[in-house]
């Protein structure tokens, strides 16, 4: 028999209740999700934000957050809401996982500046239906976690533990078995719960959403911040209702003795990514999971750009490993950033910045390599669950173009495309594909002798040979990365 502990709350007062159930114990290696049915779970609300602990002194320390988070099964069969174990149980691997993410917004660019490790569910209160509270969430049920238990370190683990694609966590030898962070388990363990506190040894802000006090005063854009929830789940077939977001003031301590949160907006069912810049894709293909690129472009001077790119891997277990944007003919590059949140609670993954390479027509940026006298065995890659943010000037506009990531794991597909603008095009560029190629010939050929403007290229108000002379030209250059 096992034991299935419930708490939720924000409220620290009502933050120890427990409720104790009797219920079978599965096995350590069950992963058996829900039975004949479509699987799906949304997240309908992520809010309610509370720092649950403190490490160092404003304004040169950092926070710990928790956030609350509701989901409801709008699929057409239960789900399982299994709990990991308690202490000398077998752990069992049959649950959802939570993240929670922090952005700020800087001179308008978005930037990612805190992420917890993942939060084990357990035990489904099954709110407004009619099922009974227990190990599945019923069909059109809800379940909350308060903002104290996605802080609860009993319940959080290693992100890198969770395969985001299948939603399998593998229970041997992970933190909850050892206590130990390694990618992958540097000890088989037992398979049974040894790791279970929400104190010793743990900082006060250890694992938790963490914020620092510089991140936050760094930003400006009338002190915009977002806080984001994410729900993996095994077997789920619309992993696009598991993202959303509510966006709030961060109220600097004063007459409270730390940060405070405001909410500005109602909550917003998608990622943060999906709703910044000029325009937002999901690089193909996605048969290995989604990744979200987006862009904005942002004016300097009559002649100069700056481009803004967003990458954020919703569920790519293979992770990206690279990022090139097509440069085009005699485009200058200049004022390179880069930004990633600081994760320095997955010791084994490199902390260091992307740095890009210019090439002849394309600029690079790539994952940096471990730094084994560290203790580091894996290069920073963008990893589930996380955005990077990557810029530069260009003495260009923009145009349609393709820009190319690469994934660190193997697998079965090559890299991945993402069709966005970049300072790179072709005036014969005529269908925007970002390659000169037969169709935009065909395009040139379909307005033969009319007076355009579809087809003139130079502008003289007539579609002939002289246009066609400008295409056969640059006949075959593209503006594809890589």
């Amino acid at each position: 028999m096992r034991h299935t502990r419930l708490i939720r709350s924000a409220a620290p007062a009502l933050a120890a209740a427990l409720l104790a159930l009797h219920l079978s114990s599965p096995g350590a290696g069950a992963d058996v999700r829900g039975g004949a049915g479509v699987l799906d779970v949304e997240i309908i609300q992520a809010t309610d934000p509370m720092k649950w602990g403190r490490e160092g002194v404003y304004p040169n320390g950092r926070m710990g957050l928790g956030i609350l988070t509701t989901s409801r099964n709008v699929g057409t069969v239960n789900v399982d809401w299994f709990q990991a174990g308690f202490p000398g149980e077998t752990l069992d691997n049959r649950h959802p996982f939570i993240g929670q993410n922090c952005y700020r917004t800087r001179n308008g660019r978005l930037e990612q500046i805190g992420l917890a490790w993942i939060k084990h569910g357990f035990f489904s209160t099954n709110d407004n239906c009619a099922d009974d509270p227990g190990d599945f969430l019923g069909v059109g049920c809800q379940d909350t976690y308060g903002n104290f238990t996605n802080a609860n370190r009993q319940y959080l683990g290693p992100r890198s533990e969770i395969n985001p694609l299948t939603g399998y966590w593998e229970p041997c030898g992970s933190h909850f078995d050892t206590g130990m962070v390694g990618y992958p388990a540097g000890d088989p363990g037992d398979c049974v719960m040894t790791h279970f506190s929400n104190f010793a040894p743990h900082d006060n802000d250890d694992h938790r959403l963490r914020i620092s006090d510089a991140d936050i005063l760094g930003a400006t854009s009338f002190n915009k911040f977002y806080l984001e929830g994410f729900y993996i789940v095994a077997g789920d077939e619309n992993i696009e209702n598991n993202w959303g977001y509510r966006q709030y003031f961060f109220i600097e301590p004063g007459v409270d003795p730390d940060w405070t949160f405001q909410p500005i907006t109602a909550f917003k069912q998608n990622p943060v990514i999906d709703d910044w810049g000029d325009d937002s894709v999901t690089a193909s293909p996605t048969t290995e999971g989604k990744v979200r690129v987006a862009v904005r472009v942002v004016p300097i001077d009559a002649t100069h750009n700056r481009f803004e790119y967003n990458i954020y891997n919703m569920n790519l277990d293979r992770q990206i490993g690279s990022f090139s944007v097509p440069i085009g003919p005699g485009v200058t590059i200049t004022d390179f950033g880069f930004h990633a949140p600081v994760e320095d609670e997955e010791p084994l993954f490199a902390t260091g910045d992307w740095t890009p390479t210019l090439g002849p027509d394309a600029i690079t940026w790539n994952a940096p390599a471990p730094d084994t006298n560290a203790g580091e065995s894996f290069p920073n890659t963008i990893r589930y669950g996380t955005m990077y943010t990557f810029w530069f000037t260009a003495d260009s506009a923009g145009g349609p173009s393709v820009l190319t990531l690469t994934q660190f794991k193997p697998g079965a597909e090559g890299p991945l495309a993402a069709a966005l603008i970049a300072p790179c095009s072709f005036i014969a560029d005529l269908n925007g594909d970002g390659v000169v190629d037969t169709a935009d010939l065909g395009i040139l050929l379909g307005a033969f002798g009319s007076a355009g403007p579809l087809g003139d290229l130079n502008g003289d108000m007539i579609v002939d040979t002289a246009d066609l002379g400008i295409l056969l030209s640059s006949f075959g250059l593209d503006c594809i990365a890589g």
